[in-house]
């Protein structure tokens, strides 16, 4: 299995997919589904194996990008109304629900909480990424196959495939795990994105 996945709620008329972040629980956003539900939605909830990140199986992170869209068209293609959806993520769960994003034409809008503009960058050549890098080189990676493999899941690759649908993008200029500056490559390369920067909150405090 490369993802959990649990649902909250039975609303009808608006769904949310909320795909969360590096090591963490599906129980640890129960706050956010509780509120969402309040508002109205229904959620879908899921949380990534993070395992594949630190063993360096970069297909298997990949192919688990491209499972979770798929889960998530899947679902939309079985329910039996037109009830707007959304996706939103949380750091690694973010680059998850961009992918959605683009390749789920019934998603409306993307909200992404801490999120990388290049997966390959941030793992080799930043001071947060170091510690996942020996891991790789013992693989034999180098930064041109790692970009490589990542590449069906770059953040700012097919970005035509949005169209005019918003991305809300919420990031901390404390951020002490995702660089302003990969963080930046993403909103450059959107067109008019949304967005919320918080100056003093660190990678996780952004998330709540």
């Amino acid at each position: 299995l490369m993802f959990e996945r649990r649902q909250f709620g039975n609303g009808r008329h608006r769904i949310i997919f909320f795909i969360g972040g590096y090591r963490t629980k599906i129980g640890v956003y129960t706050p956010f589904y509780w509120l969402a539900r309040l508002l109205g939605y229904r959620v879908y909830a899921y949380v990534l194996d993070s395992k594949t990140v630190v063993s360096s199986n970069i297909m298997a992170y990949v192919g688990q990008i491209e499972a979770v869209q798929q889960d998530i068209a899947k679902t939309l293609k079985e329910l039996p109304n037109e009830a707007p959806a959304y996706v939103m993520g949380n750091s690694l769960g973010s680059e998850s629900a961009l992918y959605a994003l683009k390749h789920t034409p019934k998603l409306r809008a993307a909200a992404l909480v801490t999120v990388r503009g290049s997966i390959a960058r941030f793992i080799w050549k930043t001071q947060a990424g170091k510690s996942f890098k020996p891991a790789y080189e013992n693989n034999n990676y180098d930064f041109t196959k790692i970009s490589q493999e990542l590449n069906p899941a770059e953040p700012i690759k097919d970005m035509e495939l949005i169209g005019d649908r918003p991305v809300y993008v919420f990031y901390s200029k404390a951020d002490n795990v995702i660089p302003e500056s990969n963080t930046q490559l993403l909103l450059d390369a959107l067109d008019n994105p949304k967005v919320r920067v918080y100056k003093r909150l660190g990678h996780f405090a952004a998330a709540f």
